[in-house]
């Protein structure tokens, strides 16, 4: 079985999936876009009607099953004058628009190429959640100040959080704007309501969280006890993951259908959602993000396999994927013993092109490093 897995080079999750994918004798390649126009070539021929790709560690010509993990960007030759590049920029991204449906028309893809991105709409998402019936809490997304104001008087305290991450960076600093607390007298200047629209909503009074990952039909729902964590309580990305107590439960049958029926109406495979219990036991649903993080769950709980059962869902090649509850072949402990990153972080300079931007850290640095959840699970 040959696996493609498109991704970007500081991604962690990619090459420990490429090295459990070859435990169970499944070859996986990767293709980083960020390699075009330097590393790789893109060809379509109106002759054979097809798209053809070349680039380092890319060994097949086809493949079963499209892991689409990571986007990255065209990065232009230094060499050309940068209004050119920009303009460069804009037909690269383009032609890898097209790769994206040319590489696998038969392939099992996880997620498609439309309805990944299209998924990451967190309006989209709240309606969705709505139609299946899952809770979420009074919510406004808005730039209209006198509706800004009027939602958030009628509730009193309310948080604020981005339609994306949004981040600011300076010279050996990056600033990310967390879920933040917001009252009516922080909301005077029109111009900063105009200017971005943010999602509003109602406080959520927590009991305790949920991370539930969804592949194929199979749900690992891991509770995060993030009240007992000042960090943790309005956003437990700000917390180190070893200070929340977490273990993985079973949510109720229709939680867990609704879940399902969610997935459908957004036609995801897999996907990593974030929930709360409220004090009054009901479950809200916040957001989901459709290549969330997953396998810092197996490190705050070891004897969850979480890169045991990924694996295993994408050499499935089925939407309709549950665990058989099999020994697991492969841990995220193995993998950072095997030195494959250290390897791989020591071998990209000469085989790829760093993007802007991008950093290669520790693999999953959040445990290793003890630095806020934040650094492995924002996006």
């Amino acid at each position: 079985m040959n696996i493609l897995i498109i991704t970007r080079i500081d991604d962690g999750h990619a090459q420990a999936l490429k090295w459990a994918l070859s435990h169970y004798g499944a070859y996986a390649d990767t293709l980083f876009e960020s390699d075009f126009p330097q590393r790789g070539t893109i060809t379509y021929s109106s002759d054979t009607n097809t798209v053809t790709v070349d680039g380092p560690e890319l060994r097949a010509s086809s493949w079963d099953v499209v892991w689409c993990r990571r986007s990255s960007e065209w990065v232009a030759h230094d060499s050309i004058h940068p209004e050119d590049r920009k303009v460069a920029k804009r037909c690269g991204s383009l032609m890898l628009h097209a790769l994206r449906y040319a590489l696998g028309d038969r392939a099992f893809w996880a997620n498609g190429p439309e309805s990944g991105p299209r998924a990451e709409n967190k309006v989209r998402q709240l309606q969705i959640a709505k139609q299946v019936g899952l809770n979420i809490p009074h919510t406004l997304i808005s730039t209209d100040p006198y509706k800004v104001r009027a939602f958030v008087g009628r509730f009193g305290t309310c948080i604020v959080k981005p339609l994306t991450t949004l981040n600011w960076k300076g010279p050996g600093y990056t600033t990310i704007l967390p879920t933040t607390r917001i009252r009516l007298s922080d909301l005077q200047d029109d111009v900063a309501i105009q200017a971005c629209p943010m999602i509003y909503q109602q406080e959520v009074k927590k009991n305790c969280e949920y991370r539930v990952m969804v592949m194929g039909r199979e749900i690992v729902a891991v509770e995060l006890d993030t009240q007992s964590v000042p960090q943790a309580r309005l956003d437990w990305r700000w917390a180190k993951p070893s200070t929340m107590n977490a273990r993985r439960v079973n949510l109720e049958d229709d939680v867990e259908l609704k879940l399902l029926r969610f997935m459908d109406e957004a036609d995801l495979v897999c996907g990593s959602f974030d929930l709360a219990r409220t004090e009054a036991g009901e479950i809200v649903f916040f957001e989901v993000n459709q290549q969330g993080q997953f396998l810092w769950l197996e490190t705050v709980v070891p004897s969850l396999p979480m890169l045991d059962i990924f694996a295993r869902f994408l050499i499935s090649g089925d939407k309709n994927f549950r665990d058989a509850g099999s020994k697991p072949v492969v841990t995220l402990e193995g993998f950072h013993d095997s030195g494959e990153w250290e390897k791989f972080k020591t071998e990209y300079p000469s085989l790829h092109v760093t993007p802007p931007n991008a950093h290669v850290r520790k693999v999953y640095e959040d445990v290793v490093e003890e630095v806020p959840a934040v650094a492995a699970c924002l996006v």
